[in-house]
């Protein structure tokens, strides 16, 4: 593979190179003033690029694979794979921090130094740890496949995860749980019904959303959670968001629940005629942000303080292990796709429930003279 330069009508010189790649020839060329600079150009790009095994270009131009080009062929090669809510949230952390750290750099120049490097700088920015982590799974699962696809030589175990940062979550007292879920029973708003099926079930607000009173089976006390509803980026030019209603997160959040006999004479008593959603109160699905505004108005109206929406999931979860339910059972009715997932983040031991294992930690009685 030779390089040769030629001086051009226009008075410039060229450099040319020739590479066979995938069968097909593909010719480069470079341009300089003199003779001398165009073939330096032409060597530079053959000893750092061309030479590179697996290297990648378009037909005919001297365009390479970077980093952005390689992120947008695992989104194609992952489509089929992912679901659209999962694609959309990808491609939101991929097009505002990935791709603009890393435009125009070749794949074969990144290394694991730099990768580290943008994930510190993340940090600086004042970004989550746990948000920043979420990047950086992302960004190594693109590189993996970098890797295996065109040979890129970045040591993938020399990348650095953040640690995971785990925040207590205040929670609802039992005291407080009481008091909405009886105010709920009293007003039995669509609201209302949401907020006794997060108390009763630990049901997520999506989830919730996407509840059909036909979902549940009075005659066998069953809840059938078989969809979810969400807002995600669209990437239209026209909408820059968009509401889906769609399958649950994962395999393990699609489930079945067993109704207790008194929440189930509950739910019977606000039933509605109809294949409606619960919380529209109609045959359209309302958006989790219209149930939170919504929520927020009912905790106001309760007289209580405010907490999100998901404390009351983490207050369903804590009450669950208060009352002697095992950790796997407690992982299957949150739809977790273990129990260390629902003992790590979902499971509080507030100041009241140290107080009464407190004995059980105490020095023995022997110990005191």
């Amino acid at each position: 593979m030779k390089m040769k330069d030629y001086l051009r009508k226009d008075g410039r010189y060229e450099c040319r190179i020739q590479r066979t790649i995938d069968g097909k020839k593909h010719k480069f060329s470079f341009y300089g003033a003199t003779a001398e600079i165009a073939v330096e150009k032409c060597r530079i790009f053959k000893e750092n690029i061309l030479d590179k095994p697996f290297a990648k270009f378009k037909p005919g131009t001297t365009e390479v694979m970077t980093i952005p080009a390689l992120i947008e062929e695992w989104f194609e090669q992952k489509r089929l794979v992912h679901k659209e809510s999962t694609q959309a949230n990808y491609r939101t952390k991929a097009s505002k921090h990935i791709m603009p750290a890393f435009d125009g750099i070749c794949i074969y120049d990144l290394t694991h130094q730099k990768v580290n490097e943008f994930a510190c700088k993340l940090i600086d920015k004042g970004l989550s740890i746990n948000y920043v982590r979420s990047i950086m799974v992302l960004f190594k699962s693109i590189l993996a496949y970098g890797v295996r696809a065109y040979g890129m030589n970045i040591s993938l175990d020399l990348i650095s995860l953040p640690s995971k940062e785990f925040r207590e979550r205040e929670i609802y007292s039992h005291e407080e749980v009481s008091k909405l879920f009886k105010y709920s029973w009293s007003v039995r708003t669509t609201a209302a019904i949401a907020v006794i099926l997060a108390i009763g079930f630990g049901l997520r607000i999506g989830e919730i959303c996407g509840t059909k009173w036909s979902d549940i089976d009075f005659d066998n006390k069953i809840l059938h959670i078989r969809r979810t509803v969400q807002r995600i980026s669209s990437h239209d030019r026209d909408k820059k968001t968009k509401v889906i209603c769609t399958t649950p997160k994962s395999r393990s959040s699609v489930r079945a629940l067993v109704i207790p006999d008194r929440l189930c004479e509950v739910l019977r008593s606000l039933k509605r005629d109809g294949n409606i959603y619960i919380v529209s109160g109609k045959d359209t699905y309302i958006e989790p942000r219209v149930l939170q505004n919504r929520y927020k108005a009912l905790v106001k109206e309760c007289g209580l303080r405010y907490l999100s929406f998901h404390s009351l999931r983490h207050s369903k979860a804590t009450s669950c292990f208060e009352n002697g339910i095992d950790d796997v059972t407690i992982a299957k009715i949150l739809g977790h796709s273990s129990p260390e997932i629902t003992r790590q983040i979902y499971i509080h031991s507030g100041i009241e429930q140290q107080r009464k294992q407190a004995p059980l930690m105490d020095i023995p009685v022997g110990y005191i003279a």
